[in-house]
């Protein structure tokens, strides 16, 4: 993500240590990031955190700012790790498509969650908690599983 080859002026950025947030979202404002969220949750996820806190580091107009959220923050209550868990590749697809058909629970929060920052970052959302909301409207349109279908689609013919 540090490298920017695609020359992205927004970026979304998980990092494995809680040390990292600041330092790298003055990196990226550094290096011409527009708006950045650099994320760690405190129990060890390098993106926004369903079973406790999570640290982040917001960048925008030359400014980093640091906080913590909570899942409270979005309405939710903390789950175990055991509720997030994957599994094979085939058990994570399994996953993903009855999150974009509509399945409700932890997994679909924890996507909606994380796909907030991004919502906030390119400005169709003023709030996390309003990054939120709209991630779980336009999840609950269809459209993001009409897409994986297309893309499915289009890549089996490819392949034919």
């Amino acid at each position: 993500p540090l490298s920017n080859p695609a020359g992205a002026t927004i970026q979304v950025l998980g990092v494995y240590d809680a040390k990292l947030t600041e330092k790298l979202a003055q990196v990226l404002m550094r290096l011409g990031t527009q708006h950045c969220f650099v994320l760690h949750g405190m129990d060890g996820l390098d993106e926004i955190s369903l079973t406790g806190p999570t640290t982040i580091a917001e960048g925008k107009k030359g400014r980093v700012a640091s906080y913590v959220v909570r899942p409270e923050d979005f309405g939710l209550k903390p789950v175990s790790p055991k509720e997030l868990l994957g599994g094979s590749p085939e058990d994570n697809a399994k996953i993903i498509q009855a999150i974009l058909r509509g399945s409700r629970g932890p997994q679909r929060d924890i996507v909606l969650m994380n796909a907030a920052p991004a919502l906030v970052a390119c400005k169709k959302a003023t709030s996390l908690k309003t990054g939120f909301e709209e991630a779980s409207r336009i999840l609950d349109s269809g459209a993001p599983f009409e897409k994986l279908e297309q893309l499915i689609s289009y890549t089996k013919a490819l392949a034919t």
